[in-house]
């Protein structure tokens, strides 16, 4: 009895897969090199796609001082004087105005916060919360009562008051109940060290622009991280009321920085 021969035997060794598509148990050898629960690789300027878009300090960077903004701010003299003449004429053609101007500014100016800090609140969404109440589920009903209390401490006449900042945070009258938007919020004894440390930075930059003041309560709110990584509109909104501080009463009260895009929130 002739064997006729097999050509496929001879030429394949015994670890050479046959032709066609590859079977259930088969490895993937392409699929060992990119797991999925790793980091992703570093830039050449050692940022990762994964980073937030702000700067973020290395190991070791100290945060910049009042010194260090004053230098910036000198530096920057030109631009902030051109930035402050049109925020005061802004302020006038709000004083000059209706009331409603001044609602619906700041009506678009949380709406722009909250598309940029994570909420996606539109500001068709946030005048019907306004108005009617009307309720909503799980994280959108989140996010529409963090972007009504941003439009509440905007539309108020007084400033805000740092010695008391948990008062305006709401942050002593949501302590008792049970809210899964205050799980990712310091509270408490936490939450006090973190606002003193951040009140004395902002005191320590008393004699600088309001401007320049409320970038470095902006950037050093985020860094002590007293909203968590879900309210990033408070430290905005303050932010925002600590700019127009300089502004009479009866105006604006507040610069919308985020109506021009999202570069002053990085």
């Amino acid at each position: 009895m002739i064997r006729r021969r097999d050509s496929h035997s001879d030429e394949a060794g015994p670890d050479t897969a046959p032709d066609g598509p590859p079977g259930f148990y088969d490895r993937d050898e392409a699929g060992d090199d990119a797991l999925w629960f790793l980091p992703d690789p570093a830039d050449e300027d050692g940022s990762a796609v994964a980073d937030p878009p702000w700067r973020r300090r290395r190991h070791g960077e100290t945060a910049p001082t009042a010194a260090d903004w004053a230098a910036a701010e000198a530096a920057l003299a030109g631009p902030l004087a051109r930035a402050a003449l049109v925020l005061g004429a802004l302020d006038e053609r709000v004083r000059q105005s209706t009331p409603g101007l001044r609602r619906r500014l700041v009506c678009l100016e949380v709406s722009e916060l909250s598309w940029h800090l994570g909420d996606r609140v539109t500001v068709d969404r946030l005048a019907l919360y306004l108005v009617h109440r009307l309720s909503a589920t799980d994280e959108d009903a989140q996010s529409l009562s963090r972007a009504a209390w941003a439009v509440r401490r905007l539309e108020r006449a007084q400033a805000p008051d740092l010695d008391a900042i948990a008062g305006v945070l709401d942050r002593e009258a949501a302590v008792d109940r049970p809210q899964h938007d205050l799980m990712s919020r310091p509270t408490g004894a936490e939450f006090a060290a973190l606002a003193d440390a951040w009140r004395a930075e902002v005191a320590a930059a008393d004699r600088l622009h309001p401007l320049t003041r409320a970038a470095l309560a902006w950037q050093g709110w985020r860094r002590h991280g007293l909203s968590g990584d879900s309210a990033m509109i408070e430290g905005a909104v303050l932010a925002a009321r600590l700019a127009g501080g300089a502004l009479r009463p009866g105006g604006l009260g507040f610069v919308p920085v985020a109506l021009g895009g999202s570069a002053p929130l990085r």
